[in-house]
């Protein structure tokens, strides 16, 4: 934390970091036996503030390293302490990675500075700081899947560089258009769940998804703690009263036998594998697993054995101090679903009732995306974030191997920075998307997406507000993380940028400035 501070700190007057995360493991690579990632205690349920001030827009922020290299002088083809690094587009033309629309990251590091500490750079991972924000993206054509979005604009962390925006819009349904679902709640009940923002917050957050199903869809309860047990079979909507006194009868005592439980959910959702439903595990913990004979890496590979079948997993994080990001987003990552973390019933409601459509369904699997850059036009790139999401470039094609899964209406943004030979320019950089449709017995489609000059906007003042928004969150993330490539990026200058284009009516965008003040309040104490 001392070294993060310190970084900061010279951000803060506008120095560049380096080697704030020399000694920092990758975040795929960190073993899950580890000793629990340090955070800060416990926080209230707190609602979106509301209100901010309006300012004038910002020159750039600030000139960042050399596309040549790396920090240090690495080659520009090797990321820094796993933090994405320049590549040369002689040596490399294509970044492949799988799509990622979880958000978990964002809320707790929204939890963790509500609390008046900086979150661990580890647990800051720029691709869910930009998921948690919707963007404008057109909606899909007719008998598409998705629709795809390429613009550029200059970048604000250097003058000599443009940002490429890739925008991924899936079709929307309505919760009455979805399949019907068969939902099975595994909950932690371990003695380390108790509290209002552990298991009391995490009893609303299943009553919130209750309130959001269909009659059609059925529910079972399971969970663990020194025991697992079947507190619920699965039982139909129809019976709502039975499955909220099964939510509300739990109670938080013993040990955490997680793999117990997962087992014990895994033989319910089993149970209710049909063609024309989905079958979805949602695990409600703090992610420690201090009891069993089953290992954190017997617990991964089981799930990832499931989710073959058919069997998805999304997990939502509850509470701090020991709570276990790299568990929770790890069990979502093999289960094919989605990681949240849930800070306040605010939270709650936005993943299971406003967003419930996209949290239960599929409309794509294995959605891999892959941008090739033509090296006549494009000089060297960098992704931001995405790090845990990297496919090697030979497996896009390669079916076999796993990526992400994404739900009605979801959206996912990658932003690189990018110098180029001259100006923007047609067919710089082109989009693959490669996917299975559920719709059509897991049929294999890839489609193709060319960059169009015209979508450059010459300056900031032109990009559209939510690309502005995105520069904004994936700049405060990489300043959080301490990357070597924020170039001169500060909190100050990021929080001038917010300012200037605040909507005052958007809670999210509100929401975002505050936490960016209570970054640089917490490094003035």
């Amino acid at each position: 934390m001392r070294l993060i501070l310190t970084c900061l700190l010279l951000l803060f007057f506008g120095i560049a970091c380096h080697d704030i995360n020399d000694a920092k493991p990758k975040k795929s690579d960190i073993s899950l036996t580890d000793n629990t990632m340090k955070a800060a205690p416990e926080a209230a349920d707190i609602a979106p503030p509301t209100g901010a001030p309006s300012g004038p827009s910002l020159p750039p922020i600030g000139p960042s390293l050399p596309p040549t290299a790396g920090a240090n002088g690495e080659p520009s083809d090797t990321p820094h302490n796993n933090i994405n690094g320049w590549v040369n587009t002689d040596t490399d033309r294509l970044s492949t990675f799988a799509a990622d629309v979880d958000t978990g990251s964002f809320t707790l590091a929204h939890a963790t500075l509500n609390t008046g500490s900086l979150p661990e750079p580890t647990q800051v991972r720029i691709e869910e700081f930009l998921n948690y924000f919707p963007y404008n993206y057109p909606q899909p054509q007719e008998g598409d899947i998705f629709s795809v979005t390429l613009d550029s604009a200059p970048s604000p962390f250097a003058e000599d560089a443009t940002i490429l925006r890739v925008g991924i819009k899936g079709k929307e349904l309505t919760n009455a258009m979805r399949k019907k679902v068969n939902l099975i709640f595994l909950t932690d009940v371990s003695g380390s769940m108790q509290g209002p923002t552990r298991l009391d917050l995490a009893k609303s957050a299943m009553e919130a998804l209750v309130n959001s199903l269909n009659p059609e869809d059925k529910i079972a309860i399971v969970t663990y703690a020194s025991s697992s047990k079947v507190v619920l079979p699965l039982t139909s909507m129809t019976d709502r009263a039975a499955i909220l006194d099964g939510i509300y009868s739990l109670q938080a005592e013993g040990a955490t036998a997680m793999g117990a439980g997962i087992n014990l959910a895994y033989g319910e959702a089993v149970k209710a594998l049909s063609a024309d439903s989905i079958t979805r595990i949602v695990v409600l913990s703090d992610g420690d697993a201090n009891v069993g004979s089953t290992s954190p890496e017997e617990i991964l590979a089981m799930i990832a054995d499931k989710a073959k079948r058919g069997i998805y997993l999304t997990t939502a994080g509850f509470g701090m101090g020991n709570y276990r990001d790299d568990m929770m987003e790890k069990l979502a990552d093999k289960g094919n679903g989605n990681y949240y973390y849930v800070d306040s019933i605010t939270e709650a409601k936005r993943v299971f009732q406003a967003e419930v459509t996209g949290t239960l369904d599929v409309i794509a699997k294995d959605l891999k995306i892959q941008v090739d850059f033509d090296p006549q036009k494009v000089v060297s790139y960098r992704i931001l974030g995405f790090e845990n999401r990297d496919i090697a470039d030979d497996d896009f094609r390669n079916d076999e191997v796993d990526a992400g899964e994404l739900g009605p209406g979801h959206r996912v943004t990658a932003l690189y920075e990018v110098k180029l030979n001259g100006a923007p320019q047609n067919g710089m950089a082109m989009v693959r998307l490669r996917f299975k449709n559920p719709q059509a017995n897991d049929e294999v489609v890839e489609k193709d997406y060319d960059y169009l000059s015209q979508s450059d906007y010459s300056t900031r003042e032109a990009m559209p507000h939510d690309f502005r928004v995105a520069l904004i969150a994936s700049g405060f993330a990489e300043v959080l993380r301490g990357s070597p490539f924020c170039g001169r990026a500060n909190l100050e200058a990021i929080e001038a940028e917010a300012t200037s284009i605040m909507n005052e009516e958007n809670a999210l965008e509100v929401e975002l400035l505050t936490l960016i003040k209570k970054a640089q309040g917490i490094l003035k104490q």
